[in-house]
């Protein structure tokens, strides 16, 4: 059996054209874990990244491969897109299996969309060793942990699967189907322009309300340094020498994070690269290990600088607890980036205000503010539900672009979110102190190009967004 597996635009079909992005895509290591995999399982697999095709090219890409089954995983903001490639394959009379976060929140949503036969929810390794043979002689799917699908016209939701308990057993992801240069993203590392993004757990035990943890739960698993490394090495031999390492929270184990940086030093030299942490697991040994080892950058989820918001949302942190840890981190050497959320359910101009004002006041080199989207099974999507303006196609529990705002919460208005975010960059961009950190990091006159484009672009992006009407129809 000849398996094609797809990823479909990141971008959601309101979303404008963003053809000229200034950084790389991301790299879809979930159907890059499957494809290793399933090769380890002697089949052949076959992948297309239909985010570097329009319309009419990706038909006619899907047409020229040999396959027999088509897996397309999917999230809630390009989900549109996924059922596009869905039609297409269907249309080849092939079968067509779709899974990711958006199939694994609403399975039985996605389970009546006619162009799928099978959804696949939570982990998908071990559901598509089981589930594959089936499809192949045509057997019954009623034992089958892990999937929806229709039988006479009703849709069937089976048991949900173990999750993985011991990454180690996984192979490498099958980098090798990709062209690495396309999946680079600017760095701010002194020795790298671009990075790549690597994956070394599974699961994350602590509960805010916007995450969805349907997919990998809230028991944490992390494959072994020593797997860590191999990968490293790999990515490396293929001149990708800064690694931003994107798990919910790199450094949650410390004795294997001690572990990785010991090996990092003595086995890959000249390495550079980036991760996530959480304020709580914050230690000064640990981060001073971290950047000998080459880290050079943090990222911080702050969310809030309300502690009536970090309450609401689960976040289980204190203002206090976050300003200390960005200082412990900034004395290590390493750049420090925040990551804020406006909009949540029940929140008030006030908790805002102070949200934007520790923002800016903050030891920061650089944040990022979003707006609060309530996606499918989360906690705050039940609580949009009930308050507040929620842009939600309910048929197929879609959202507007990914750019846009998705949810107002009561009292506010879209307006007031954009104009605020917009006014705190202002302020923290514009500090003359930022300003001067940011001028002695630039290497070149590529760098001066790179960082005036992107700023033009963010601009542009911005701009539309806010002139958007409000009203924008979902496309179903």
């Amino acid at each position: 059996m000849r398996l094609l597996l797809l990823n479909p635009d990141f971008r959601s079909l309101n979303d404008y054209n963003l053809d000229k992005i200034t950084s790389g895509a991301s790299p879809p290591i979930g159907l890059l874990s499957i494809a290793a995999y399933m090769r380890e399982k002697k089949y052949e697999v076959d992948f297309i990244d239909a985010q570097f095709y329009n319309d009419k090219q990706i038909e006619e890409e899907i047409k020229k491969r040999n396959f027999d089954v088509a897996l397309i995983t999917s999230s809630t903001p390009n989900y549109l897109h996924a059922l596009r490639l869905a039609r297409i394959c269907k249309s080849l009379g092939k079968l067509v299996l779709v899974g990711g976060a958006h199939p694994t929140a609403v399975p039985h949503i996605c389970a009546e969309e006619k162009d799928i036969d099978v959804v696949v929810y939570g982990e998908g390794e071990l559901t598509l060793e089981e589930l594959l043979p089936v499809l192949m002689r045509n057997g019954s799917l009623k034992k089958i942990k892990g999937i929806a699908y229709r039988e006479k016209n009703k849709v069937m939701i089976n048991p949900q699967r173990e999750l993985i308990k011991d990454l180690d057993t996984l192979p490498m992801p099958a980098w090798d189907l990709l062209d690495l240069d396309k999946y680079s993203n600017s760095s701010t590392s002194r020795k790298y322009k671009e990075s790549i993004a690597m994956i070394t757990s599974r699961g994350c035990p602590f509960n805010c309300i916007y995450c969805n943890k349907k997919i990998f739960g809230f028991h944490y698993r992390a494959r072994s340094a020593k797997k860590v490394i191999e990968e490293i090495k790999y990515l490396m031999s293929k001149r990708k020498k800064d690694i931003m390492f994107v798990d919910d929270i790199f450094n949650l184990n410390q004795k294997r994070t001690e572990e990785i940086c010991r090996l990092m030093k003595r086995e890959t030299p000249g390495l550079a690269w980036n991760c996530y942490s959480r304020v709580n697991v914050v230690q000064r040994d640990i981060f001073e290990k971290m950047y000998d080892a080459g880290c050079y950058e943090v990222s911080l989820g702050l969310e809030s600088g309300s502690q009536r918001i970090l309450d609401l949302v689960d976040k289980g942190l204190n203002v206090k607890q976050m300003v200390h840890a960005v200082n412990v981190i900034k004395k290590t050497g390493m750049i420090v980036k925040g990551f804020f959320i406006i909009g949540f359910p029940y929140e008030t101009k006030e908790d805002i205000e102070e949200t934007m004002n520790l923002a800016v006041k903050m030891n920061l080199d650089y944040i990022t503010i979003s707006f609060a989207t309530p996606f499918p099974g989360t906690r705050m999507y039940d609580m949009a539900k009930k308050t507040g303006t929620f842009y939600i196609n309910e048929d197929s529990q879609t959202m507007k672009g990914l750019y846009d705002i998705t949810y107002v919460p009561e009292g506010l208005t879209e307006e007031y979110l954009r104009k605020t975010a917009a006014e705190a960059y202002r302020k923290f961009y514009w500090n003359p102190r930022r300003l001067a950190s940011y001028l002695k990091r630039l290497r070149n006159l590529d760098e001066i190009k790179k960082g005036i484009s992107g700023s033009v672009s963010f601009i542009k992006m911005a701009m539309i967004n806010r002139n958007k009407k409000i009203s924008q129809e979902i496309e179903a």
